[in-house]
């Protein structure tokens, strides 16, 4: 081969290796938001083939304004037909739908659970943060926030179906709501009824979505784990009542509202969640402790049956039993000796670190 060749080769090869996005800012894509050419200082991105468009700059064009969590990092916005909660570099988000066919209102129990319905769902593509500047795929702003996207010549994107009313959106619903719900009772008989728009606005719609920002934060530490290795923390209330041993090899394989799916390689597994848990992947180690530790088969055999013996250290107990509810440690003559206690009657007694008796 020709030096003049190899050359050439070289530069097809670097050519195809750029990033899509490395070419976006100078791409031939033109924008238009209602009628208008997007003049911002961001323009649209190609990231995974799909086409991104800078948020703030768009969504302030169509009236629409989203709402910042700082402590959660989590967006929300108000479409025309509902709400949608979502993250930066993240696939969960939460929606609902405020509609009267999404209203739980099917008898008149007394409940202060009835609510309009929401889905948490996994996204292929969905809102990414690139330079510190947040883009949304084109597919994700028709799909969940209702907004009209369509091709023209040229290259030419139009995006329309903002400046919607959000009052007027909530007054058209409280009238269809109280038409089909509010006459079947009043607030003796169903804790869900509203006297009026003001307080339909407040249970419904200001105060209805204030847990969403955690829930999506701790659904979304969950994605970052999914479809890879981890192992079943028995210890932990998350798989209390899941018939998986202590330390299977699993992964999360699908994440929905209240309950995961992991897999053993054989079988799924229904995992109930509590969407407010401080910490979701607690119910999961994430390193392979068989790796970690170089503990005897004994004690391995021991730990996956959930049950402690003489002989122990404290990390095998942890790994069997969790963190016990207090400890109390003192330093003797002979030793630092310390008692563990779980429960309200089991103690469990620690010489220099080593386990040397249990009390039930």
């Amino acid at each position: 081969m020709s030096k003049l060749l190899k050359f050439l080769c070289l530069i097809a090869i670097f050519m195809v290796s750029i990033p899509l996005e490395s070419h976006a800012a100078n791409s031939s894509y033109q924008l238009f938001v209602n009628d208008k050419k997007f003049e911002g200082q961001y323009q649209p991105i190609v990231r995974n083939n799909a086409i991104y468009v800078p948020m703030w700059g768009v969504l302030s064009e169509l009236g629409i304004s989203p709402e910042w969590d700082e402590k959660y990092r989590t967006f929300r916005v108000n479409t025309s037909s509902g709400v949608v909660f979502f993250k930066t570099n993240s696939p969960m988000i939460i929606r609902t739908e405020l509609n009267v066919n999404n209203f739980d209102g099917g008898d008149t129990s007394q409940s202060s659970d009835k609510k309009f319905g929401r889905e948490v769902l996994r996204l292929n593509y969905y809102p990414i943060a690139v330079n510190d500047v947040v883009y949304i795929p084109l597919v994700f702003m028709t799909n969940y926030l209702n907004l009209n996207v369509v091709w023209g010549e040229n290259n030419d994107i139009q995006i329309s179906g903002g400046n919607f009313s959000v009052e007027q959106n909530l007054r058209n619903l409280y009238k269809a709501w109280n038409d089909k719900f509010g006459k079947t009772g009043n607030s003796y008989s169903n804790y869900w009824y509203a006297y009026n728009f003001e307080s339909f606005r407040s249970k419904y719609f200001n105060t209805a979505f204030m847990y969403f920002p955690q829930q999506l934060a701790n659904y979304s530490e969950l994605a970052e784990y999914f479809n890879q290795d981890l192992w079943v923390y028995k210890p932990s209330d998350l798989f209390s009542d899941v018939g998986l041993p202590n330390l299977t090899k699993v992964k999360i394989t699908y994440i929905g509202d209240g309950a995961i799916l992991v897999n053993d390689g054989n079988y799924d597994y229904t995992v109930p969640i509590s969407p407010l848990a401080e910490d979701s992947i607690s119910g999961f180690l994430t390193e392979n402790p068989y790796k970690t530790y170089n503990w005897t088969q004994k004690a391995w055999d021991a730990i996956r049956a959930e049950k402690i013996m003489v002989g122990m250290n404290q990390d095998m107990v942890v790994m069997s039993w969790g963190y016990p509810k207090r400890t109390n440690s003192y330093e003797g003559l002979y030793g630092t000796y310390s008692q563990w206690v779980y429960y309200s009657d089991t103690y469990v007694y620690f010489e220099d670190g080593i386990l040397s008796s249990i009390q039930y």
